[in-house]
């Protein structure tokens, strides 16, 4: 995980543009400081099985085709797995509730796309990124 003053540093350069994405984790102030200042949140909400399938074929990848995906430098990939199975399930399974509830709580004040499966995401890809 990179520094928490890092992450704070990037979180407040980015946020001066006009328009910015940020995508992953980070410490529980650090997403709610992003959920303020977005004006839009994309929730990808797939079902616990899709997270961690994703998951294992992304390291099965990473382990028969070195380079073959995007990974931090220094990071190899298949050093994490383990850890990596672990983060998903306790994210799943203990901040996805309060992050849902987070997310909620901005469903006035901001655009929310709560995603829950692969179709949803890529119907909201065709129909947004272009």
């Amino acid at each position: 995980p990179a520094p928490r003053a890092e992450l704070e540093k990037s979180l407040s350069a980015i946020s001066h543009y006009d328009k910015w994405i940020i995508d992953g984790w980070g410490s529980w102030h650090l997403i709610e400081e992003r959920f303020q200042k977005a004006d839009t949140i994309i929730f990808v909400d797939h079902p616990l099985r899709i997270h961690l399938w994703w998951a294992l074929k992304r390291q099965i990848k990473a382990s028969l085709f070195p380079g073959s995906v995007d990974q931090p430098n220094g990071c190899d990939l298949s050093k994490v797995s383990w850890q990596m199975l672990k983060m998903i399930w306790k994210t799943h399974t203990g901040a996805r509730p309060k992050l849902t509830k987070l997310i909620s709580s901005f469903r006035k004040t901001k655009t929310v796309y709560h995603l829950c499966s692969p179709k949803q995401m890529n119907a909201f890809i065709h129909k947004n990124c272009h």
